[in-house]
């Protein structure tokens, strides 16, 4: 046999396994790459954990006084500017209703950021434009000298659309 034609065979397959492995690396890569991340939901849930822990310590709800109330942005460590101008890119609701139905409010709510995306949440349930977290948890409340079970309610939405989902 001619041993200098077969490694001329050998060595053309051998280049075409490496093109269509480096292309396949090519394309692999690209398409994980080439689309931007969503990570406005994580944000979401992160924003509403963030809330929970600022409320509640071991079960108990903190004391939700005025002076609380009034820096719960800096209280909870909350921050909401972006690098966008104009509406807000954030919003959040926290309810506080009784345990057994949830119908009756036991504390008045606390709501920061902007209004237009909650009412776009009640309007469209469209959530490409804004990602939304709505969770709820029981903690207990001082309610004189005895404790009061209460469900506290947190929506999380953010918007963020021009840097976020393109």
């Amino acid at each position: 046999m001619n041993k200098i034609g077969a490694d001329k065979v050998i060595s053309v397959y051998w280049f075409i396994i490496l093109f269509l492995v480096a292309g396949a690396v090519v394309y692999i890569v690209s398409e994980f790459y080439g689309k931007p991340y969503d990570v406005r939901e994580v944000e979401a849930n992160i924003m509403v954990n963030q809330v929970a822990d600022c409320l509640s310590e071991n079960g108990k709800l903190i004391e939700l006084n005025e002076e609380f109330r009034n820096d719960f942005m800096k209280n909870c460590r909350l921050n909401f500017k972006t690098e966008f101008e104009g509406e807000g890119e954030y919003y959040l609701e926290i309810n506080f209703t009784d345990f057994p139905d949830g119908k009756n409010k036991v504390f008045s709510d606390i709501i920061t950021g902007n209004l237009n995306l909650k009412e776009g949440l009640l309007i469209t349930k469209d959530s490409g434009s804004f990602r939304y977290s709505l969770k709820s948890f029981y903690s207990l409340a001082k309610d004189g000298d005895s404790e009061k079970e209460i469900v506290v309610k947190i929506l999380s939405i953010v918007r963020k659309t021009e840097k976020n989902a393109k």
